[in-house]
């Protein structure tokens, strides 16, 4: 695939407004480049609206992350159950008339999302803000949610604990998962 845009239509940090026009200009750039692979396009899973998004690409990428952290609520568990995702996929699908459009999970997250950044932690305030339960959990959430493919957001944390520090749980559980599929 070409990723074109990361979550261009999601207002998080200090991003300027979007500019639809641009995002329309680049896509037809890269198809006119390159006819013969296909455009990705990301929105974010909980508040993006995804419709926007997959209407201007082929394979369409959401973001699905549990327990996040923010300066206006702390640290949270989105409330929502598995069903959220294939129903919003759904819905949009049927709004766009795009039945056959690949959905996919191209960020979930399996890593410390904290107040600080991971490299301003030690190891043991890394794992005490996402322990190895929330990491199955959050696998297993995932699942429950009906894609059929799914990019961990996190595999360079768990090779730092396992390479730097002998910590090999969530490198050996992840690579467990992969030799089942």
């Amino acid at each position: 695939y070409w990723q074109v845009e990361n979550e261009p239509f999601l207002l998080f940090g200090e991003c300027p407004p979007t500019d639809v026009e641009l995002i329309k200009k680049e896509t037809a750039l890269v198809r006119s480049l390159d006819p013969s692979h296909k455009i990705l396009m990301t929105d974010g899973g909980e508040f993006g609206d995804w419709y926007r998004a997959s209407s201007m690409c082929d394979i369409f990428g959401t973001t699905l992350y549990r327990k996040v952290r923010t300066r206006l609520f702390g640290e949270m568990t989105y409330p929502l159950t598995p069903e959220f995702y294939p129903l919003k996929r759904d819905i949009v699908k049927s709004l766009t008339g795009r039945h056959e459009q690949e959905f996919i999970v191209i960020e979930l997250g399996v890593e410390p999302w904290a107040e600080k950044q991971i490299y301003e932690m030690t190891p043991r305030e890394q794992m005490e803000s996402f322990t190895m339960d929330e990491f199955r959990t959050n696998i297993d959430y995932a699942l429950n949610c009906r894609f059929g493919t799914y990019y961990f957001w996190g595999a360079e944390w768990w090779y730092y604990l396992k390479a730097k520090h002998g910590i090999n749980c969530y490198w050996e559980y992840a690579a467990s998962l992969m030799k089942e599929k």
